[in-house]
Formats: C-alpha cells, sequence, structure tokens
C-alpha cells in the first residue's frame, strides 16, 4: 500500500508498494488512447476545415505529426511530473522510481514512451513481449519498465 502523500515526492520502501495488475494497465492504456483519440479527430476537422481534404492539403501531415508526436508529449508530461496520465490517474495508478517510488521525471519518461512506440511500431513481436512481460514480471514491469527502473503502483489497492 501506499501513501496519499507519496506522489508528493516523498520516498516509498519498495516493499509497501503494490504494483498495477496487468487488466488495470491495459485499462489505462486504453483510457489514455481513447483522449488521444479525441484530440487526433479534433486536429483532423481542423486540418479538414484548412483544405486538408484535397490531395495537396495538410490532412495526412497533420495525421502523421500527431501520430509521432501526441503520445510522447502526452505521456512524457503526465509520467514526468506526476506519475498520472489521465488513466491512470482515473484508476489510481501512477509510474513511479522502482527504488524508491518518486516521480521518473522528463528524460526518463521518454525514454520510457519513445521505447514503448518503438517495440509496438517497429517491430510488432517486441511489442507484444513488452505488452505481456508484466505477467512474469514479480513486480509487474513491463520491458520498458525495466528499461528505466520504473514500475507502476496501483495507489488504491
Amino acid at each position: 500500500m501506499t501513501t496519499p502523500a507519496a506522489h508528493d515526492g516523498l520516498r516509498l520502501d519498495p516493499i509497501l508498494m503494490s504494483y498495477a495488475s496487468w487488466p488495470k494497465r491495459a485499462a489505462a492504456y486504453i483510457l489514455d488512447g481513447f483522449i488521444l483519440g479525441i484530440g487526433l479527430a479534433a486536429a483532423l476537422i481542423v486540418a479538414a476545415v484548412a483544405g486538408g481534404h484535397r490531395e495537396d492539403g495538410v490532412f495526412p501531415v497533420v495525421a502523421w505529426v500527431y501520430y509521432l508526436t501526441a503520445p510522447a508529449v502526452y505521456t512524457t508530461y503526465f509520467h514526468g511530473t506526476t506519475g498520472r496520465t489521465p488513466g491512470k490517474r482515473l484508476l489510481g495508478l501512477r509510474v513511479a522510481d522502482a527504488r524508491d517510488g518518486t516521480p521518473i521525471g522528463f528524460a526518463r519518461a521518454l525514454v520510457r514512451q519513445v521505447s514503448t512506440f518503438a517495440m509496438w511500431t517497429l517491430f510488432a513481436l517486441p511489442g507484444i513481449v513488452d505488452g505481456l512481460w508484466p505477467f512474469f514480471d514479480e513486480r509487474r514491469r513491463a520491458l520498458h519498465d525495466l528499461l528505466v527502473r520504473s514500475v507502476v503502483i496501483d495507489e488504491r489497492d
């Protein structure tokens, strides 16, 4: 169990951390994907209104730029500051340093996101392994968590 003050930068004993289950992690991922999807729809509507529906329009450019940058900005900001994306916050989850439960900061949050993106986008099989790795890790970490020494804590458990 974690204390409510844990997200305020207080250190936690790893023994006291309650690690998030795979279903809760997946649900948070889906919720965050839904939020990012709403943003993509808004960006594409703006692009279409600006002439993006023509062959030489901005529509495909906006779609690709959003796809490549929005998830990285979104997760890096939230994981780097509080460890909670809106989806994780709703489910009581938080990304934290595996050693003491403190926030991981922007650099590690960016590496965490970029490595996840690379595994899923460039190499599908590593992405699947990354997604299933928490089933086999005693602290329920994915490969991207191992890379940056993070864990996902369930603060309601």
